[in-house]
């Protein structure tokens, strides 16, 4: 009787911890915030700041520690202010404030999507976006990279 309750529960246990491992994979596949996005990709793990450990691909023990990302992409086809609103659907976002610097335009936006936040002048912002010419970047909750 015991050894019949031990291998159902190991049996258990076992099929348990495989569909743990498959769902971690799974979520390794869909970890970024902008996977519709492709281009060179920095992930900020531990911390959402510029003093986050900075890698550029994850490793299974990195999946739950993500605390920001960010993905720069050339765009050709679209203009800034069509990829902007296409972003900005997509995020469900609601731009907050708009900068620009130079040849740099960001808008900084909130979406309930992200729960990783950061204040800047008294207002939540989890949504970072940069054009610079024909390159874009997207942030989240900003961009701790040049753009």
């Amino acid at each position: 009787m015991f050894f019949w309750q031990l291998q159902n529960f190991l049996k258990t246990a076992l099929a348990a911890i495989c569909t743990l491992l498959l769902a971690m994979i799974f979520c390794g596949v869909h970890a970024t915030r902008f996977s519709a996005f492709e281009g060179e990709r920095v992930f900020y793990v531990h911390t959402a700041s510029s003093q986050g450990l900075r890698k550029e691909s994850l490793q299974l023990c990195d999946l739950f520690s993500i605390k920001g990302e960010s993905v720069r992409f050339t765009f050709e086809e679209e203009t800034q202010e069509q990829l902007l609103e296409k972003i900005l659907i997509k995020y469900g976002a609601t731009v907050v404030f708009c900068e620009r610097a130079a040849d740099v335009t960001s808008y900084y936006a909130y979406t309930p999507q992200c729960k990783d936040t950061i204040v800047i002048d008294g207002v939540r912002v989890n949504l970072h976006i940069a054009f610079n010419k024909e390159i874009c970047v997207l942030g989240s909750p900003i961009i701790f990279d040049g753009y």
